[in-house]
C-alpha cells in the first residue's frame, strides 16, 4: 500500500498451555462444565511497539486482504494507524490513515476505527468528534487511496453520529449504520456501482416501529435477510430484519419475553451465522453471557447461558469468569463457536462450542498485561483475537 513506512512489528511470542474447562450443553438451557481437561496452546505476539509513546487509546479491529493482515488502532490524538503484515516480503509495515499527516485530508477521529472489504477496496471508517463518519479507502486496481465523508452532508444527508459506526456488504451494495443522539438508527447505504448513495432510518418510526437505541447496532446476513440488531435504554434486544424476496422490514425482540426468556442486556449484542442458525449473544447486568438463537427454518428460537462455565483452573471462581465487557462472537471452521470477553481483572476469556465432541469448553488467552476495552477478531487459516493494554500497546493471540 502507498506511502507505507517500514517498520518491526515487535513480536514476543509467549506460547503457553491453556487451561481448558469443558461441559455438555443442552439447548435451551445453562451451559455446564465441570472439569479440566487436555490442554491447547495460544500463541502471543505484540503489535505495536511505541505502547506510551504513540499507544492506542481505542479499541483495536484487523483484517485480512489477500496475503497481508492489517491491525488498526487509535491513538490519544486520534491518529489512524494501520500495522500490517506483508508475508511475500516478511516484513512489518505502518502507515499513519486519519488525521494530519495521514494517507489522505482525513480528520482526527473521536471513536474507531472498523473496517470492511469491497471488492478490491479496503475501507477504514471511524467517527470524528463533530460526529462526521469518514471512509478512509484504498483502491487496489488504481494503487491509490482516497476519502468519502458518510454523513451530514457527505454522500448522505444523514445526522450526526455517537458511538463508533459498523458495516457490512450485501451483494453489491455497502452499508454503514451508526446511531444518532436521539436514539435513531441510520443506514448510509451505496446500491452498486455507478449509483448514488441512499439514506434510510431504521427504527423510531422509520424501516419499522423498534424504539430508541441506547448502543450501538450490530448487522447480520442471514440467507436473503439483512438484520440490524441493538439494545435500547431498557436492555431489551431488538431486530429490525429486511426480506430481499418479500421487499419487506419485519421487526422481532429478542430477549425479555420477546422470542426468548433471556434477561437483560447491559451491553451492545454480538450476532453471528453458523450455518442454519442465527446467534444473538450479550452481557447480562450481573455479568452473565447469554446466547439467544435461531436454529434454522421454522423452529422456534432457544435460549443457553455460556457463562459462568464453572471451576476455573488452580481455584479460581467467581468475579474471573464474569464478564466485565460485551462478548465477541464468531464461528470458525464447521466446529466450533466462539465466545471471548473480559473479566474485570482483564483476563480474556474464550468459551468455546466444539461441535466434535458436543462440549463446551473455557479456555483463558491473555498471560501477563491485563485487556483494557472491547476485544476483536478476524479469521483466516487460524482464530486471531486482538485487544489493548492499559499501557497503549496491542496485542494478538492466535490458536
Amino acid at each position: 500500500m502507498k506511502q507505507a513506512t517500514k517498520t518491526d512489528v515487535t513480536t514476543q511470542p509467549n506460547t503457553r498451555s491453556a487451561a481448558v474447562l469443558t461441559g455438555k450443553p443442552e439447548a435451551g438451557s445453562e451451559a455446564s462444565s465441570s472439569e479440566v481437561r487436555a490442554a491447547s496452546t495460544v500463541n502471543l505476539q505484540q503489535i505495536n511497539q511505541d505502547g506510551l509513546i504513540s499507544g492506542a487509546v481505542g479499541d483495536p479491529s484487523a483484517f485480512v486482504y489477500g496475503s497481508q493482515i492489517h491491525f488498526l488502532y487509535r491513538d490519544i490524538s486520534g491518529l489512524i494507524w494501520d500495522s500490517f503484515y506483508d508475508p511475500i516480503s516478511n516484513e512489518g509495515n505502518l502507515q499513519q490513515i486519519a488525521g494530519p499527516g495521514g494517507l489522505n485530508a482525513a480528520p482526527a477521529a473521536a471513536e474507531g476505527p472498523s473496517s470492511y472489504i469491497y471488492f478490491d477496496q479496503t475501507h477504514i471508517i471511524y467517527r470524528a468528534a463533530n460526529g462526521a463518519i469518514w471512509d478512509c479507502y484504498y483502491v487496489t486496481h488504481q494503487s491509490d487511496w482516497l476519502l468519502q465523508q458518510i454523513n451530514l452532508g457527505g454522500v448522505s444527508k444523514g445526522p450526526a453520529a455517537v458511538g463508533n459506526p459498523s458495516s457490512f456488504v450485501y451483494g453489491l451494495q455497502t452499508h454503514v449504520l451508526y446511531r444518532a443522539v436521539d436514539g435513531t438508527i441510520w443506514d448510509s447505504w451505496y446500491p452498486g456501482t455507478g449509483s448514488q448513495w441512499s439514506l434510510q432510518q431504521i427504527n423510531l418510526s422509520g424501516a419499522t416501529s423498534a424504539p430508541a437505541a441506547a448502543g450501538d447496532p450490530s448487522p447480520l446476513v442471514y440467507v436473503d435477510q439483512t438484520h440490524i440488531i441493538y439494545r435500547d435504554t431498557g436492555g431489551t434486544i431488538w431486530d429490525s430484519y429486511y426480506i430481499t424476496d418479500q421487499l419487506s422490514w419485519g421487526l422481532q425482540q429478542i430477549n425479555l419475553g420477546g422470542l426468548t426468556g433471556g434477561p437483560a442486556a447491559a451491553g451492545d449484542p454480538s450476532p453471528f451465522v453458523y450455518g442454519i442458525q442465527i446467534h444473538v449473544v450479550y452481557r447480562a447486568v450481573d455479568g452473565t453471557i447469554w446466547d439467544s438463537w435461531y436454529p434454522g427454518t421454522g423452529s422456534q428460537w432457544l435460549l443457553q447461558q455460556i457463562t459462568p462455565l464453572g471451576i476455573l483452573p488452580n481455584g479460581l471462581t467467581g468475579d474471573f469468569i464474569l464478564a466485565a465487557s460485551d462478548p465477541l462472537a464468531f464461528a470458525y471452521s464447521d466446529q466450533t463457536l466462539h465466545i471471548v470477553y473480559r473479566d474485570s481483572y482483564g483476563t480474556l476469556w474464550n468459551g468455546y462450542y466444539d461441535s466434535a465432541s458436543g462440549q463446551w469448553v473455557g479456555q483463558q488467552l491473555n498471560v501477563g498485561g491485563a485487556a483494557v476495552g472491547e476485544p476483536a477478531a478476524f479469521l483466516d487459516s487460524q482464530a486471531h483475537v486482538v485487544y489493548r493494554d492499559a499501557y497503549g500497546y496491542i496485542w494478538e493471540c492466535t490458536f
